[in-house]
């Protein structure tokens, strides 16, 4: 993944990227294929208001399942991975999010892989549109998580490094922030001819 042609080495760092940087593009990796996203800006304000909008997607790994839940009185265990719903293919923990949310007290049939055995359990989505589970959502179980260590010596450069990019960062939110204030002033003052529509508040 690259944001405006620079490589992403933190998966934290892409929302500050895209915001203040203000990119106007990202290239992911989707089915092997390099795909070209372009930014626009009604894109990095939902970024800011609507976070996070931006996440890793998760397989389907079940964690915890709810006492006396719809998915404890079908059968479905702690270990057990996600492949399909109905006669869907699924994969990511927001696709069976959707699916459940979108069938409340609904029968559903879930297809899972417990131990390298495919089984088909029915199941049926609570009126509340939970089924009772939780997630596996520990992403050092489905991703390559590098970690950096320094010595002592090289603790040093890279400790002045760090210093550098933070009080960059802060001057680019700073740059942000004052170029919104035209934009505020703008709205406000097409705003103030209304004013004379509402009556004034007194205070007895």
């Amino acid at each position: 993944m690259n944001v405006g042609g620079v490589e992403v080495e933190n998966f934290q760092h892409v929302v500050a990227d895209i915001v203040l940087d203000q990119a106007d593009y990202m290239e992911v990796s989707r089915n092997g294929e390099k795909v070209k996203l372009p930014i626009s800006v009604a894109m990095r304000a939902d970024i800011i208001s609507k976070q996070p909008i931006i996440a890793p997607r998760i397989p389907i790994v079940l964690d915890e399942i709810g006492k006396k839940s719809p998915a404890a009185k079908a059968g479905l265990k702690s270990g057990d991975k996600v492949v399909g719903v109905d006669s869907l293919k699924i994969k990511y923990i927001d696709e069976l999010r959707d699916y459940i949310q979108s069938h409340r007290g609904l029968p559903i049939v879930v297809k899972v892989d417990r131990a390298g055995q495919l089984l088909d359990i029915p199941i049926t989505v609570g009126q509340d549109a939970l089924i009772g589970i939780s997630f596996d959502t520990n992403l050092e179980n489905f991703f390559n998580i590098s970690v950096k260590k320094y010595g002592f010596w090289a603790s040093i450069p890279a400790g002045v490094n760090k210093s550098y990019d933070v009080i960059a960062s802060y001057l680019k939110q700073l740059s942000y922030s004052l170029a919104l204030i035209p934009v505020l002033t703008n709205r406000l003052e097409a705003l103030l001819p209304l004013a004379k529509y509402f009556p004034e508040l007194g205070t007895g």
